[in-house]
């Protein structure tokens, strides 16, 4: 380990002994455009909880935890998201620091859509350096890139934390877009259950009623479930079935495949 990272650990460890509010952290790690900004800002609102980020990358790229920012916001309570791989690096960290993160996904499909409409105005991952020309693409042409470019990391996404869960390295709370959006109460209190924090079904309704009021905190565009079987071609939608045959022991049904 380098000499840096473990005084850092230190640091952080030091810190959070220091800190009554050590242990009031959530941390979501997540897919691009599953509405991971609604949910972190629903439990900031249910907690009283600090909107912090503690990654090293901006929000259009990959991201990783950042030592010095933890150690930033070790006496603040925080809820957080990042678009994070369970590297092993980060998994360590988290280890180490007592992170367990809420991990989450949606249907592979309709975030392929959801990424063609989004990449119009912000491009993020490798589809970052494509610049103008997408725009010049056509609908069809913009999926291809989609996938081609930015799904292969939405895989390797999902895989890490799959492996996370078979090998017990970290415990995480699994929730996808879907059950989040057809069941907010419920997915909320799981939340709130899992970081023990303390919500009536009452203040869950009126965090979920005060960010959905707010389009900004909500950061909702069009959301609709079976998009992407609709408008994705058949030569398209088994590109992806493909790719996810490359993973033999990776179980993708909560994804869609």
């Amino acid at each position: 380990m380098h000499p840096t990272i473990s005084l850092l650990k230190r640091l952080y460890s030091v810190t959070a002994k220091m800190s009554s509010n050590a242990d009031k952290r959530v941390f979501i790690a997540c897919f691009p455009k599953s509405a991971s900004t609604f949910l972190r800002n629903v439990v900031a609102e249910i907690s009283g909880y600090a909107t912090e980020e503690v990654s090293v990358a901006t929000s259009n790229d990959e991201q990783d935890i950042y030592l010095p920012a933890l150690i930033d916001v070790a006496f603040t309570p925080t809820s957080s998201r990042m678009h994070m791989r369970a590297k092993q690096s980060n998994v360590e960290i988290m280890q180490n620091c007592g992170l367990k993160p809420i991990v989450l996904v949606r249907n592979l499909f309709d975030v392929t859509i959801s990424l063609r409409d989004h990449c119009r105005n912000v491009q993020i991952l490798c589809l970052s350096d494509i610049g103008p020309s997408y725009n010049d693409a056509s609908e069809k042409e913009q999926c291809d890139m989609v996938i081609d470019l930015i799904l292969p990391w939405y895989f390797s996404f999902f895989a890490s934390w799959q492996r996370v869960r078979q090998e017990n390295s970290l415990e995480t709370l699994p929730i996808s877009y879907e059950q989040m959006m057809s069941d907010k109460i419920s997915t909320f209190r799981n939340v709130c259950n899992f970081y023990n924090i303390e919500a009536s079904d009452e203040k869950i309704q009126q965090a979920i009623t005060a960010v959905e009021g707010d389009k900004k905190r909500s950061n909702f565009n069009v959301g609709k479930v079976g998009r992407g079987k609709k408008e994705l071609t058949d030569e398209q939608i088994e590109r992806i079935i493909k790719m996810a045959g490359y993973f033999k022991d990776i179980d993708f049904s909560s994804i869609g495949i």
